[in-house]
C-alpha cells in the first residue's frame, strides 16, 4: 500500500480502517465457512444420493436373487413332498413374477451405475442374471417331469446363483469402497475447510492488529508532534525546526497550523525584541532631544518677546504710511477726475473740427456743381449765338442775350474757380487743424489713462499698505500667541521629559518580558 496516500487519509477513514479489515476478514472467513459447508454439502449429497443408493441397489439386487433361489429350491422341495399343485404353482408364479421384476431391476441398474468398472460388473452379473433365470425357470419346467432332471438343472442353477451372487459382492464392495473413498474425501474437504477457517481467522487477527497499530501510529504521531510544539511555545521557545512529512488530514493541518503560528510568533517575538530595543533607543534619545528643545524653547521665547516689540513699532510706521497713502490717493483721483474732463472738452473740439471739414467738403462739392452749370451754360449760350447767327437779323436780339448770359456764364465760372480754390485751403487747413486736435486728443487721452494708472496705483497702494498694517498688527497678535504657545511649550516639554523617562523604563521592562522568548537566529 503507498504509505503517502494511506498517511493523507481522513481520520475518519484511519479510525475506520481496523474496524473495515476486521469486518472484511470476519466476511471472507464467513464466505469461506459458507463455501466449505456448501462444499461438504454437496459431498455429503453426492454420497448419500449416488454411492450409497448404489450399494443399497446392488446388496437389494444380491438378496432378491438369493430370495429367488431359495424359491425355486422350495418349490422343488414342495415338489417332492408331494404338496398340492395348487400350492405349488402359487410358488412357481411368484418366481416367475419375481424373475421378470428383477430383470426390471438390472434394467434400471444400467442407468445408475454408469462409470466404466461398475458398468462392467453390472453388465457380467446382468449376463449372469439372466442365465440363472433362464435354469431357474427351466427347472421348474422340468420338475413336472421327473425331480431327478429337475434336481440336476437346479445344480446348474445354483452354481450360476453363486456365479451372479459373486459378481453382486464385488459390485457392492466396489460401490462401498467407492462411497468410503467419497467420505474420506469429504472429510478431508471438513479438515482443509477447518484449517482454512483457522488461517483466516489468524489472517485476520494479524491483518487486524497491525491495521490497529498502525492507524493508532498515524494519528497519535502527528499529535505526539503537535503537542510537543505545543510544549516549546508553553516554553517560550520559538526556534523551532520545520515539520518534515506532514500529512494532509486533520492531524496534519493542525500541526502545520501550530507550526506557522510558531513561525509567526517567532516573527512577531523578533520584531517586538527589535521594535523594544529600537523604543530604549528612541526614548533615551527624545530625552537628550528635549532637555535641549527646552533651552531652545526658552531661548526662542526671549527672541520672540523682543520681535514683539519691534512689530508694535512697525505697526505704527505702517499706519502713519497708510495716512499718508490714503491722502495720496485722494489728490490723485481728484487730478484723474479734471484730466477726464479737459480730455472730454478736448473730445468736443475734435467733433467740430471733424463738422467743420465735413461741412467745407460739401460746399466743395456745391461749387463744383455750380462750376459743371457755368459751363454748360457757356456752352449753351454758344450754342444759341451760333443758331442766331444763322437766323440773320431776325436772331441778333437773342445773340445778344445769348452774349450776356455768356458772359454771366464766363463770370460765375470765374467766380466758382476763385471759391473752389479757397473753399480747398479751407478744407486742407481744416484737415491739417483736425489732424493737430485728433492728435492733441490722442495725448490728452494718454493723459488722462497715465493719469487713471496713477491714481489706481496709488489707490493700490493705499489698500496694500492698510492690508499691510492690519497683517502686521495680526502678526503681532500671533507674535503674542506664539509667545503663551511658546511658555506652554516649555511646560509641555518638561512634561514629554518625563514621560521620555517613563517610556524608556517601560520599553527596559519590555525588553526583559521579550527576552524570555527564544527565536530563530
Amino acid at each position: 500500500m503507498n504509505w503517502a496516500l494511506l498517511r493523507d487519509l481522513p481520520i475518519s477513514a484511519k479510525v475506520a480502517l481496523a474496524p473495515t479489515i476486521v469486518v472484511l476478514c470476519l466476511l471472507g472467513l464467513a464466505a469461506q465457512s459458507l463455501w466449505n459447508g456448501s462444499a461438504t454439502r454437496n459431498s455429503i449429497e453426492q454420497l448419500a444420493s449416488v454411492s450409497m443408493p448404489k450399494v443399497a441397489a446392488a446388496g437389494t439386487i444380491r438378496e432378491r436373487v438369493t430370495a429367488l433361489n431359495a424359491k425355486v429350491m422350495q418349490s422343488l422341495a414342495l415338489e417332492g413332498a408331494g404338496e398340492k399343485p395348487e400350492k405349488i404353482e402359487v410358488v412357481d408364479k411368484a418366481v416367475l413374477a419375481e424373475l421378470k421384476a428383477v430383470a426390471l431391476v438390472f434394467e434400471q441398474a444400467k442407468t445408475q451405475f454408469t462409470h466404466e468398472k461398475e458398468a462392467a460388473l453390472l453388465a457380467e452379473a446382468s449376463k449372469a442374471y439372466v442365465k440363472f433365470a433362464r435354469l431357474a425357470t427351466d427347472t421348474l419346467d422340468l420338475k413336472t417331469g421327473g425331480l431327478a432332471s429337475a434336481a440336476s438343472m437346479m445344480a446348474t442353477a445354483t452354481a450360476s446363483h453363486e456365479r451372479l451372487s459373486q459378481l453382486m459382492a464385488d459390485l457392492v464392495e466396489q460401490e462401498s469402497k467407492h462411497g468410503l473413498e467419497e467420505a474420506q474425501l469429504v472429510q478431508a474437504g471438513a479438515n482443509a475447510a477447518r484449517n482454512n477457517t483457522l488461517l483466516l481467522l489468524v489472517l485476520a487477527l494479524v491483518l487486524s492488529g497491525t491495521a490497529t497499530l498502525l492507524c493508532t501510529r498515524l494519528i497519535s504521531r502527528p499529535l505526539a508532534q503537535a503537542r510537543d510544539i505545543a510544549g516549546h511555545l508553553a516554553d517560550g521557545n520559538l526556534a523551532l525546526a520545520p515539520v518534515q512529512d506532514v500529512s494532509r488530514d486533520a492531524t496534519g493541518q493542525v500541526l502545520v497550523a501550530l507550526q506557522e503560528t510558531a513561525d509567526r510568533f517567532n516573527q512577531m517575538i523578533a520584531h517586538i525584541r527589535s521594535s523594544a530595543d529600537e523604543i530604549d533607543t528612541a526614548s533615551r534619545e527624545i530625552s537628550i532631544g528635549n532637555t535641549d528643545l527646552a533651552n531652545r524653547t526658552e531661548q526662542s521665547a526671549s527672541a520672540l518677546q523682543q520681535t514683539a516689540s519691534a512689530l508694535v513699532q512697525l505697526t505704527q510706521s505702517v499706519r502713519q504710511s497708510a495716512d499718508t497713502a490714503q491722502q495720496a490717493n485722494q489728490l490723485a483721483r481728484e487730478a484723474s477726475a479734471v484730466a477726464q474732463e479737459g480730455g472730454a472738452a478736448f473730445e468736443g473740439v475734435v467733433s467740430t473740427m471733424q463738422a467743420i471739414s465735413v461741412h467745407a467738403r460739401r460746399i466743395s462739392e456745391i461749387i463744383a456743381t455750380i462750376d459743371g452749370i457755368a459751363f454748360q451754360t457757356n456752352i449753351l449760350a454758344l450754342n444759341a449765338a451760333v443758331e442766331a447767327a444763322r437766323a440773320g437779323e431776325h436772331g441778333r436780339g437773342f445773340a445778344v442775350v445769348a452774349s450776356e448770359v455768356r458772359s454771366l456764364a464766363g463770370r460765375s465760372g470765374e467766380a466758382a474757380k476763385e471759391i473752389r480754390s479757397l473753399i480747398s485751403a479751407s478744407v486742407e487747413q481744416v484737415d491739417q487743424g483736425g489732424q493737430r486736435v485728433t492728435a492733441a486728443g490722442q495725448t490728452i487721452q494718454r493723459i488722462v489713462d497715465a493719469i487713471g494708472q496713477v491714481s489706481t496705483l496709488v489707490q493700490e497702494m493705499s489698500t496694500a499698505t492698510v492690508e499691510q498694517a492690519h497683517s502686521i498688527a495680526s502678526v503681532n497678535t500671533s507674535i503674542q500667541d506664539m509667545d503663551r504657545s511658546t511658555q506652554q511649550n516649555a511646560a509641555l516639554v518638561e512634561e514629554a521629559a518625563a514621560a521620555a523617562e517613563s517610556l524608556q523604563q517601560q520599553s527596559n521592562k519590555l525588553v526583559d518580558a521579550i527576552s524570555v522568548f527564544r527565536v530563530k537566529s
